[in-house]
């Protein structure tokens, strides 16, 4: 356990080191990101931050039958369809704030929150319609991957959505939950930024001394695993249509790992185990209806259909063995319950 706490010094030391050597690719990827943030990170994303505030702070309890019946759809209760709204239309990280904010405030328990967070932070239309409408020269093919998003999201929230809730959820008051909108949504920009800026340098690192000799198409899948934004506009290094439109289908539903730290940073102290979980299902359902799409294999939709309808139930059934572990069994809360049968 020891030799454990020395893995972060050492990577700190070898960063440091490669600063050092090479502060011409380290200044100009700080450059980059701090130009990122300033041009489409801020003016993008703070907006919808401010407003996911002040929009999740408004809800409690029941939301009316509009709401109810958009939120059944994506397997959720009432208590939790508004967050919905800032998932599907604000971008990353916008939904997990809300999540984040609300759970703060007692709206709804830790485990609940957590499995939210596996379909409820999504790239937003904004960032595809902005960024991707010059990367295909089709600009259906731009409607056709926000679809795709949008039935991947529904797909995660049939094996991850919660049925029944513990409604016994106990507020939690904090210094955070108290503060105005506007100073809350400016923490969580600046947190955004910082982990922008970082990564952007790590990318402009490998860039230069490893992905420069990748082909194209693996080139933009690890640029856009790192950091999604720099990936996706570095897609027209791929030639082939078909192609760039799968690996950007993916990257979209998967996040990238500068995503993923800044879900961490807008939600901290919730476990990310769902919310990794959801965005590896949502890559490979993603993936798989743009393949299928394509190709014109259509014959995908009604298989797809039937697995997100069959399966996520099969999964939730209790399967008894005498002297052996009930599994599968699920609480209300949505944990999973083992006991021993007793039968003979």
């Amino acid at each position: 356990m020891e030799n454990r706490k020395w893995l972060p010094a050492l990577a700190a030391s070898a960063g440091m080191l490669a600063l050092i050597l090479d502060s011409k690719a380290a200044f100009s990827g700080g450059a980059a990101g701090v130009e990122l943030c300033i041009r489409t990170v801020i003016p993008s994303l703070f907006p919808f931050l401010f407003l996911s505030g002040i929009f999740a702070s408004s809800f409690s309890g029941d939301q009316g039958p509009l709401l109810r019946l958009f939120g059944k759809g994506f397997h959720l209760p009432p208590e939790a369809s508004f967050v919905l709204v800032p998932a599907l239309l604000g971008g990353y990280p916008v939904g997990a704030q809300c999540i984040f904010q609300s759970y703060r405030s007692g709206l709804f328990p830790r485990k609940q929150a957590e499995r939210l967070l596996s379909y409820c932070s999504n790239v937003g239309p904004a960032f595809i319609f902005g960024i991707l409408s010059l990367k295909f020269t089709r600009k259906s093919l731009v409607w056709m991957i926000w679809a795709i998003q949008i039935l991947s999201i529904w797909t995660a929230s049939r094996f991850f959505g919660a049925v029944k809730w513990n409604k016994q959820a106990i507020p939690i008051k904090n210094e955070a939950s108290q503060l105005p909108g506007i100073e809350t949504a400016l923490q969580a920009i600046l947190k955004i930024c910082g982990w922008v800026i970082l990564f952007r340098v790590v990318i402009e690192f490998l860039d230069k001394w490893i992905l420069h000799a990748a082909a194209p198409g693996w080139r933009v899948l690890m640029m856009g695993l790192v950091e999604l934004s720099n990936g996706c506009c570095a897609l027209n290094l791929i030639t082939q249509e078909r192609l760039r439109f799968i690996i950007c289908n993916v990257l979209l539903a998967l996040g990238g790992l500068c995503v993923a730290y800044q879900t961490s940073s807008v939600c901290p102290g919730l476990r990310l185990k769902y919310y990794y979980a959801g965005k590896l299902l949502q890559a490979v359902t993603a993936g798989a209806l743009a393949y299928g799409i394509i190709n014109r294999f259509f014959f995908i939709f009604p298989v797809w259909a039937f697995l997100t309808m069959v399966f996520p139930k099969c999964l939730q059934k209790r399967v008894e063995i005498p002297r052996h572990l009930i599994y599968n069994g699920v609480h209300e809360n949505g944990g999973m319950s083992y006991a021993v049968s007793q039968k003979d």
